[in-house]
């Protein structure tokens, strides 16, 4: 017996119990898979996962400047753009699915103070996310800031923390040892961040 597609549009219909001794597809998608147990008594293995459950969402009401240092570095982010997608995805080493949230924020920032040999650097915080990612590991993490002519003078700023502590926030923060190349005024920052929950 052959059995190429299943389809079931009705959400009221009766639960479907599925027993397969192997299951050679292409592509396994759904929208959701709701299941007492999913086993299999042999290794999964696959070139790709789609994942179940992506959510994506952008609002830039909940990306803010939250401090820098020193005080007066940074006075302010404007034209903020920020786009975010929780991904759940397999993981072969543990055999089972996590859930990874990824953040990009870009947004022109105003730099207040005139360049000098001094630490610097400032917190941005994203707000309203999902509660998973309390306490969650960082994946990866990596930005650019530029003045608004393109040119990251002889000291740019880069990726330097990502803090996970207080549950539906992350901040994340760009440093440098001084900022004696950072231009006044306007400069741009486009970073990216990925973690893991828990």
């Amino acid at each position: 017996m052959s059995l190429n597609h299943i389809t079931n549009s009705e959400p009221s219909a009766d639960k479907l119990d599925v027993y397969l001794k192997t299951v050679n597809a292409d592509d396994v998608k759904s929208d959701t898979i709701e299941a007492g147990t999913i086993t299999s008594l042999a290794t999964v293995t696959s070139t790709f996962f789609r994942s179940f459950e992506d959510k994506s969402w952008s609002d830039a009401s909940d990306v803010a400047l939250t401090s820098s240092f020193p005080v007066g570095f940074i006075t302010g982010i404007s034209g903020v753009t920020y786009d975010s997608i929780v991904k759940q995805k397999y993981d072969p080493d543990t055999f089972s699915y996590v859930k990874t949230l990824q953040i990009k924020v870009r947004a022109d920032c105003t730099v207040g103070i005139p360049p000098a040999a001094v630490i610097c650097g400032f917190y941005i915080t994203v707000y309203n996310l999902p509660t998973d990612f309390h306490n969650a590991t960082l994946r990866f993490g990596r930005a650019d800031f530029r003045s608004a002519g393109g040119e990251t003078g002889a000291t740019g700023l880069g990726f330097w923390t990502a803090d996970t502590s207080v549950s539906g926030q992350i901040s994340f923060s760009l440093a440098n040892s001084n900022h004696s190349g950072v231009l006044l005024g306007s400069n741009i920052m486009d970073a990216e961040l990925e973690v893991r929950a828990v």
